[in-house]
């Protein structure tokens, strides 16, 4: 799967542990899809290593939506810590699982 735009978005509960900001819009490449995470399948990927604050940190994401949507629940983490938790929009995702 070729490099995935992901943006995080603000929502209820959402967390960010470097600077609590949300962060800007960044890439994510070597998407393995159809992962499952106890039960719910989705996508695990590695942030681009270009300038931003989560470059190079993996990531996991799960459908927020039953109907197949842009936007997902997204983990990003350096090493075994989560630094972002929440929702996002995706541009270039594909649920190719059934």
């Amino acid at each position: 799967m070729e490099a995935v735009v992901i943006t995080p978005i603000d929502g209820w509960g959402f967390l960010e542990s470097i600077d609590g900001e949300l962060a800007e819009p960044f890439e994510a490449c070597e998407i393995e899809s159809g992962v499952d995470f106890e039960g719910i399948k989705g996508w695990r990927g590695k942030v681009l290593p270009k300038k931003h604050k989560y470059a190079g940190m993996n990531l996991q994401m799960t459908p927020r939506h039953v109907e197949e949507t842009p936007v997902v629940v997204l983990w990003v983490f350096d090493g075994e810590k989560t630094v972002f938790s929440g929702m996002a929009e995706t541009t270039g995702l594909k649920r190719d699982w059934k």
